[in-house]
This record gives structure tokens, C-alpha cells and sequence, in this order.
């Protein structure tokens, strides 16, 4: 994993969290949904992120998922400009190491990136 995500790119404001989730997620994956909503055309891109609790019991799994997710939105964040992204988790497998886990995860999101990155690149 390379660089620190900056925190200007992280998303803290629940209202557009709320507008993002409102709307149909943009791809679905075996682990994870992408939802995304555009915002002024010059501004870098953010990220926001659902982790259930109930889902990920224990902190070792959220935040190797944390960690996965930043990482796979930092080296796609040139791509979306103008859009607010929120990641939601959906599914875990207990059955399989944390560790091998959030690999399968950031397998996902990398394929559903290549699947969106074209269609908000050419949206005006």
C-alpha cells in the first residue's frame, strides 16, 4: 500500500452521505456497492465509507477493510473528479482470515472502478 489518503479527500458530512445512498448504486459487487454523486466539476473527488458493525464484528476486519477501500479509491481518485463516493460493505465471509478477506474486497472494488471510472470520465 503506498501513500496516506489526505483527509480532504475523506467525506464528513452526513448530508452527502445521505444524498449518495439515496440514489441507485452504481455498481454492485459480491462485496460491496459503489454509490456516487456528482458535485462541482473541478473539485477532487471523496470518499466515504459504510462499514456495518454487525457485519464486521471485529475491529481487525473493519479496518483492514478501511485500509483496503482507501487504497483502491487513492489510486483511482484522478478518474472521478467531481463526485462524492461511498463505498458500502455488504457482505463478509467469517470463514476466511481477515487478511484474505479484504484482499477479495479490493479485488472487487479495483473490477467495479474499471466498470465506472469510463462512465464518470466522459459524463459532463
Amino acid at each position: 500500500m503506498g501513500e496516506r489518503l489526505p483527509a480532504r479527500a475523506r467525506l464528513n458530512e452526513p448530508a452527502v452521505y445521505q444524498r449518495a445512498l439515496r440514489s441507485r448504486p452504481q455498481a454492485k459487487g459480491a462485496w460491496c456497492r459503489l454509490f456516487i454523486a456528482a458535485k462541482a466539476a473541478q473539485t477532487a473527488a471523496q470518499l466515504g465509507m459504510v462499514l456495518p458493525k454487525k457485519l464486521l464484528r471485529t475491529s481487525i476486519r473493519r479496518n483492514a477493510a478501511k485500509r483496503h477501500v482507501r487504497e483502491s479509491f487513492r489510486l483511482h481518485a484522478q478518474a472521478l473528479v467531481g463526485c462524492d463516493v461511498v463505498v458500502q460493505v455488504i457482505a463478509n465471509d467469517r470463514a476466511l482470515s481477515p487478511a484474505d478477506w479484504a484482499r477479495l474486497l479490493r479485488a472487487d472494488l479495483d473490477s467495479m472502478w474499471s466498470r465506472i471510472v469510463p462512465k464518470t470520465a466522459l459524463s459532463p
